[in-house]
């Protein structure tokens, strides 16, 4: 049977279909992409920035766990590294006290000397300037007499140049720095390095209770 041109059924889609059909699973797929980078780039964001912090506590607690000023007789006593204890600006297993993190910079590394696994491109930097105790907004120049109060500042830099800044203020009548009164070896932070496949990483933590050592 025939049916009038008016009336003959349609069979299949238009081309002006197909082209509409296209652009919208285009759009969507545009949008589902774009949100997946979006979701993976605050992902590593985050990731990076809890590497950071943990860098940046790691040293804090390591600068803090030192005694306030170096007791040693055998160099003359400076503000910074004394004659005794220059070597490698990168290794830190020779300090022992605050003062000797003054201006120092370094790849995120060990107090060893051995490099941080995941850091490469990253710095780290540490700080210590004396302030004015009555005064702690004050910082006190060269050559002045120390009044027993230090500021103590660690900087991370991440290889997209992203900056994260602790700081902590030090007394030299601070809980931890007090004499026993007897001889004795305490603890006054904890280190823990682990190497595993060629990665290494570690992490201190500071104590203020002068928790007796073995």
């Amino acid at each position: 049977m025939a049916y009038p041109a008016s009336q003959q059924r349609r069979s299949g889609i238009s081309m002006v279909e197909v082209v509409i059909s296209t652009l919208l699973v285009g759009m969507l797929t545009i949008v589902s992409l774009d949100a997946v980078g979006s979701a993976i780039t605050a992902t590593r964001v985050a990731s990076e920035q809890l590497d950071a912090n943990t860098l940046a506590a790691s040293l804090m607690a390591e600068i803090l766990s030192l005694p306030y000023e170096d007791t040693d007789d055998t160099a003359p006593v400076v503000f910074g590294i004394e004659s005794d204890e220059v070597g490698s600006p990168a290794s830190r297993a020779g300090f022992d006290d605050i003062d000797d993190y003054r201006n120092w910079s370094s790849q995120p590394e060990t107090r060893g000397g051995n490099p941080i696994s995941g850091t490469d491109g990253w710095l780290r930097k540490a700080d210590v300037v004396q302030l004015n105790w009555q005064s702690p907004s004050t910082q006190l120049g060269d050559g002045q007499s120390d009044q027993g109060i230090r500021q103590v500042t660690v900087t991370v830099c991440d290889d997209d140049g992203k900056l994260t800044t602790m700081v902590a203020i030090c007394s030299r009548d601070g809980h931890h720095k007090q004499a026993l009164g007897v001889d004795a070896t305490v603890v006054t932070g904890v280190v823990i390095t682990c190497t595993a496949s060629g990665q290494t990483h570690e992490v201190c933590a500071s104590v203020g209770n002068h928790a007796m050592g073995p």
